[in-house]
């Protein structure tokens, strides 16, 4: 799995996008993660909620910055729903309570695996995975993917992420990816 985030926008529209999963979070044996925005990690308690539990590799600064960000979004989550059922029961949603908690929150993050950039390391068996800088936030990370195939030369499939831009003053330029075979785009904005 690449990147789980929460979908944004109105508010009945995108809880109901954020709670459904069109797959089961348990079949699934690793995840990647390439930063530590909520529109791309922002789901991931859910999915533990839901019983996913394997590895989700990240860079170090992603791992600390999800933490803070995930534990701030359950609250946030949990505040909202108290105000509602005192204030404006009227005009609740019918939710089933917060996308997760902080103890879902907290919980995930012990399946945080944190890999440096330029260590190429094994996702699964047969499937390896190296970090590039993104240059979008701290920790931010580009991957390529090498899938070794039985009789055939390996495939390479690079991921982007975000991708920031050049010469900012705290943030490292971003990398130059090596070349892959296919590539998928983060496409937020779709140009």
């Amino acid at each position: 799995l690449l990147d789980c985030g929460l979908f944004q926008g109105k508010r009945e529209e995108s809880m109901q996008k954020n709670r459904e999963l069109t797959f089961a979070p348990e079949s699934i044996d690793a995840m990647i993660l390439s930063h530590g925005h909520m529109d791309h990690a922002g789901r991931i308690p859910l999915l533990y909620k839901n019983g996913f539990a394997a590895p989700i590799f990240c860079t170090p600064a992603t791992k600390d910055l999800s933490e803070v960000m995930l534990l701030d979004s359950a609250f946030i989550q949990e505040k909202d729903e108290e105000f509602m059922q005192k204030h404006h029961p009227e005009k609740m949603i019918d939710s089933g309570g917060p996308l997760y908690t902080q103890q879902d929150a907290t919980e995930c993050i012990s399946l945080f695996v944190t890999k440096e950039y330029h260590q190429p390391f094994e996702v699964i068996e047969g499937v390896q995975c190296e970090f590039f800088d993104a240059g979008h936030i701290l920790g931010s990370a580009m991957m390529v993917f090498t899938i070794e195939r039985a009789g055939k030369k390996p495939l390479r499939i690079g991921f982007s992420g975000d991708i920031g831009r050049n010469t900012l003053p705290i943030i490292r330029d971003p990398e130059v990816m090596p070349q892959v075979d296919h590539l998928i785009c983060e496409s937020t904005y779709g140009n």
